[in-house]
């Protein structure tokens, strides 16, 4: 059986985003900065749970930002089953946030026999790469 997973990498602080935004609230990582009236990472997290694959997705966010990530996907996903969504502490580097992620999948059973990795700053899922997720199963 098939069991696909999916994390989400927010673990950032995007300093060099800060360090060029103009007329962005700046003092937010560029995951939770507004595209559209909702924030980056949502849409990649709705473009996610549209698929319907997925049994857990698992995001990641700096330490400071874990209650305004879990209340973003409150106010923008209340009508979704959001037990399919953990959000976690991300690590120092890139690879330190997945590692994480990846031990916070260990914890459903069974293992995951696929896990899609996807940086939350990217919000958008072409339908070509929606595709060929799919057929991995």
């Amino acid at each position: 059986m098939v069991t696909i997973d999916a994390i989400l990498l927010g673990g950032g602080l995007g300093t060099r985003f800060a360090e060029t935004s103009q007329g962005l609230s700046s003092d937010l990582p560029k995951q939770f900065q507004l595209l559209g009236g909702v924030p980056v990472f949502i849409h990649c997290l709705q473009s996610y749970l549209d698929m319907g694959i997925f049994r857990q997705v698992v995001i990641t966010s700096p330490r400071p930002y874990l209650q305004i990530a879990e209340g973003q996907i409150e106010k923008y996903l209340r009508n979704r089953n959001l037990t399919k969504i953990t959000v976690i502490a991300g690590g120092a580097r890139r690879q330190d946030s997945s590692r994480l992620a990846l031990q916070a999948l260990e914890e459903f059973q069974p293992s995951p026999t696929r896990v899609l990795i996807h940086d939350a700053c990217r919000p958008y899922i072409s339908d070509e790469l929606a595709t060929q997720i799919k057929l991995c199963l």
